[in-house]
């Protein structure tokens, strides 16, 4: 069994998971509501991504399996077809770093 979070360890931990809540709200409600086209969401998602993984450096595949779904999603949703890119990939395997 571990120790328990020192307080300021656990403040610290709670500040970057709220962080994260507010970022993802955020990128959710733009996907709805404010971005104009497709590629605009691309770069929003990416956008994101990047955010997030300066509050959690170490979870990029845990992004990807929670977030990058849900975000998708919602771009499917608003355009009603999945994300292609030029390169005729779905923008997902792009975001997953399957381009090649």
């Amino acid at each position: 069994m571990s120790a328990p979070l020192h307080d300021d360890a656990r403040q610290r931990e709670e500040a970057r998971l709220w962080g994260l809540r507010l970022l993802m709200d955020a990128a959710c409600d733009r996907l709805r509501v404010d971005i104009a086209t497709p590629h605009e969401a691309i770069d929003l998602i990416v956008a994101t991504k990047a955010k997030a993984l300066k509050l959690f450096p170490d979870k990029g595949p845990q992004f990807d399996l929670i977030y990058l779904p849900r975000l998708l999603r919602l771009v499917r949703e608003r355009w009603g077809r999945p994300l292609m890119l030029a390169t005729d990939k779905p923008a997902g395997m792009l975001l997953l770093g399957h381009d090649k």
